[in-house]
């Protein structure tokens, strides 16, 4: 599950790259998410 802010102010559109961590902390590899 993803959430990102109700405010489209604090996420403009456009690509970021984004890491999910597991319980440790541990960083994924990252992945390109276009944010329209």
């Amino acid at each position: 599950e993803v959430t990102i802010p109700e405010n489209r102010n604090l996420v403009p559109s456009g690509w970021y790259m984004l890491f999910v961590t597991d319980d440790q902390g541990t960083p994924s590899k990252a992945r390109w998410v276009e944010v329209k």
